[in-house]
């Protein structure tokens, strides 16, 4: 074992056992539970391996001596062909305990426990192989877990509960330290995915040995007994060796951790270079490295985001949901950062051409800006509705700002009517803006933010703008003034014989109303059609017992039966 445990070489054999399991589980039958067709493809395979290897038989009835493994094995095929047998041999296990279930004799339960067991001989040949030549590491150590699962399965079919208990205890200590040596996504998916097929047969074994489960899976953990000596001093060297420490972040309140190298590397070459830039705000230089670097931490992040998708489609695990929010707020913010600084340098230049006759270069700006807010609504996948209330808000104050600047250019060229409009358009915005802000009440980011200033400013604007355009308008156009003034003075409003409730339009001058009291409603009315009874009423009629005291009131005896007034 000590040969296995040294450092690497370039030499060392790697064969990844979760890997090849999991795909080929997933692949050949066990997605549907179907042992069968998996246990043929693992025979089809271990056929396939040993032609390749030159380890068949022959076909000679007198030769049926099988040929061993190589007093040094160089390929990793030879590793993959002994695991392929315990697959084998486990899945024929499982396909038998399933017959046994519906079947009433004990031998087929009897065949599936030496089923394992021969599954479990297959797996510690395995390891111990892993321990003769030069394998990785961590690869001898996920063969020591897979090798320690196997013989828990065969114990817990023997109904020897503690000895399998602590077999899978120590097998998914083994999974847990593993999933801190940071080798990927996809590698610590396939972790945490054996660790939860361990928690079945942990809670089964705790169920036997009388162990309460009521407050979780980590009362049996604290009940278990300590790893071996060695195998506790292996775990804790290539956790010294190969630990990744998450860089910890915290983002709008929400705190997350990078576990991707090249994505921390990245952010923290990115957050340096803006700090550089924030001590020297007017280097281009600065800039242009500033918006680079966070362009490839976006990439970098967005990578590991479909990296991550592309693993959780294929390995599903309990800590997938937690992973993946933890990827998609650091691509989130990876995202939010680099648009936040293009959108200040453009920001920047808007301030810088105000006033100096580039209108339509300030408006090409204010698309860059609204063009960047949709990209952020798009691409920030991030559970925080707070975050997309702050980007209505801003896009509402920008698609005002928006307005504001082409109105102001078509007031320049006398066009008054498109100004106008355009500036109601941007009224429109502001008081969404201003609804928006009341919801949000404070911005979490400081690098885009809209104040009640920004929105005071906005509506001053349009009120001095929208009375001057409206004023230089009237004077432009004298001859549309005149034409009101004649048709208010045409008007005439004497000589009504109608009712005023009629003509609520209309006001009565100051003599007609003291010539005489004025006619305020039609009376008497006029007559007016309306629409005939049906018969179905009368034939109601006609069912309505009235009481007695009724009848003698009007002076009416009580009547017989009727018929449309007859039979009386």
């Amino acid at each position: 074992m000590a040969q296995a445990m040294e450092e690497d070489t370039p030499k060392a054999l790697s064969v990844n056992v979760l890997h090849i399991t999991n795909e080929a589980r997933m692949t050949y039958g066990l997605r549907h539970q179907d042992y069968q067709r998996y246990r043929k493809h693992c025979t089809h395979r271990i056929s396939r391996l040993r032609q390749l290897l030159h380890l068949s038989q022959s076909m000679k009835k007198k030769d049926t001596k099988r040929k061993d493994l190589p007093a040094v094995v160089e390929d990793s095929r030879y590793l993959e062909l002994i695991l392929y047998e315990a697959e084998r041999a486990w899945a024929y296990a499982m396909e038998l305990k399933q017959e046994s279930e519906s079947s009433l004799g004990t031998r087929k339960h009897h065949h599936a426990i030496n089923k394992l067991k021969r599954a479990y001989q297959h797996a510690d040949t395995l390891y111990q192989l892993s321990t003769q030549v030069s394998v990785h590491r961590l690869d001898a150590l996920t063969m020591k877990a897979y090798a320690m699962t196997i013989k828990g399965y065969y114990l817990t079919e023997k109904e020897r509960w503690k000895d399998a208990l602590d077999l899978f205890l120590a097998a998914r200590g083994v999974y847990e330290a593993l999933t801190q040596t940071g080798q990927g996504v996809h590698q610590e998916a396939l972790y945490c995915a054996a660790m939860d097929g361990l928690e079945p047969h942990l809670r089964l074994c705790a169920y036997r040995l009388k162990i309460d489960t009521s407050q979780g899976i980590h009362t049996v953990l604290a009940t278990g007994t300590t790893l071996p000596p060695a195998l506790e001093t292996e775990l804790e060297s290539v956790q010294h060796t190969h630990r990744v420490v998450p860089v910890e972040m915290t983002w709008r309140a929400t705190s997350f951790a990078i576990k991707d190298t090249m994505v921390a590397d990245a952010i923290a070459r990115a957050q340096e270079k803006a700090q550089q830039h924030k001590n020297l705000p007017t280097s281009s230089d600065a800039l242009d490295a500033m918006l680079l670097h966070w362009t490839l931490a976006e990439k970098a992040a967005r990578k590991s985001l479909q990296h991550h998708q592309e693993v959780a489609a294929k390995v599903t695990c309990s800590k997938s949901n937690t992973i993946g929010q933890e990827v998609s707020w650091v691509h989130g913010f990876s995202v939010y950062h680099l648009h936040a600084h293009s959108i200040q340098h453009r920001l920047a230049q808007i301030s810088t051409l105000q006033g100096c006759g580039e209108e339509k270069q300030v408006i090409q700006f204010y698309d860059g800006i609204l063009k960047s807010l949709g990209t952020l609504r798009q691409h920030c996948r991030i559970e925080d509705d707070a975050f997309y209330m702050e980007l209505d808000t801003l896009t509402h104050y920008y698609k005002a700002s928006r307005c504001l600047s082409v109105a102001d250019m078509y007031a320049k060229e006398a066009r008054a009517p498109e100004a106008i409009a355009l500036y109601q358009r941007a009224r429109v915005y502001t008081v969404q803006a201003k609804q928006s802000l009341q919801q949000v009440r404070h911005f979490q980011d400081t690098l885009l933010t809209v104040q009640d200033t920004d929105l005071a400013a906005i509506d001053q604007h349009l009120r001095t703008h929208i009375a001057k355009t409206q004023a230089l308008w009237s004077l432009a156009h004298p001859e549309a003034q005149t034409d009101i003034t004649h048709q208010m003075e045409s008007l005439t409003l004497e000589g009504k014989t109608s009712a005023l409730l009629d003509r609520l339009e209309e006001y009565p001058s100051l003599p007609a109303r003291t010539a005489g009291a004025p006619c305020l409603v039609e009376f008497p009315p006029r007559l007016q059609p309306v629409a005939c009874k049906p018969i179905y009423f009368d034939l109601a009629a006609n069912q309505i017992q009235y009481p007695d005291a009724l009848a003698d009131k009007v002076g009416r005896a009580k009547k017989g039966w009727s018929f449309f007034g007859f039979g009386q």
